[in-house]
């Protein structure tokens, strides 16, 4: 699974937290459909889009910047709405679960303690910092941890990073829309995309 957006649903935190900083510098706010748009890895990339001046600022100073207000806001935040049904019958099903996230790895930690799923995932994995470019390049080591073959693995995700991190490992893609990207754009991954979380359901197999 990925968490950001497909489990976790902050997508609506990300674009305020955006606005924030946006409003602050005097630029153009964001609309939900132009975050979905706009919303990619390595995410300075994000930052570019939504008209931050990059050759003026530091991007590790605006990492800080949104990671201080993300820090204030996520507690807010809900799981999807019927996500952890699909987590509790793939448990019940003994279907073997672990989370990629291109989150900091204590954070991620912390959220999943938070909203009391820590048991349910045989890896917990994010990255070491808060810059976000992206978690491809742990998804081969990821999966060798896991002790399953490629071939009976289905990568969750809400964007196309997934969907390449998901091809780095060799295994099957889902793309969900309600997350973090449009599913305009996640249909360019050409893999199954469900718009509701009882979708996935018969896609598992449960």
């Amino acid at each position: 699974w990925d968490w950001n957006g497909t489990l976790l649903k902050d997508a609506e935190l990300g674009r305020s937290i955006m606005n924030g900083m946006l409003a602050r510098r005097q630029l153009p706010l964001i609309t939900r459909e132009r975050y979905r748009e706009i919303l990619t890895f390595p995410i300075i990339e994000y930052y570019r889009m939504a008209g931050i001046n990059l050759e003026r600022e530091s991007f590790d100073a605006l990492a800080v910047e949104y990671v201080a207000a993300y820090e204030a806001g996520w507690r807010a935040c809900e799981l999807e709405p019927g996500v952890e049904d699909v987590v509790l019958r793939a448990a019940d099903s003994g279907i073997t679960q672990s989370i990629l996230s291109a989150n900091r790895h204590d954070r991620l930690l912390e959220q999943l303690r938070y909203y009391g799923l820590t048991d349910y995932f045989m890896r917990i994995e994010g990255i070491s910092d808060d810059l976000a470019y992206g978690k491809e390049h742990l998804a081969q080591g990821h999966m060798a941890s896991l002790g399953v073959s490629a071939d009976s693995a289905v990568y969750i995700g809400d964007t196309l990073h997934d969907a390449q991190s998901a091809q780095a490992i060799g295994c099957r893609c889902v793309l969900v829309s309600w997350g973090h990207q449009s599913e305009a754009r996640l249909a360019a991954a050409g893999v199954p995309i469900c718009r509701q979380p009882g979708e996935l359901i018969p896609l598992l197999g449960l």
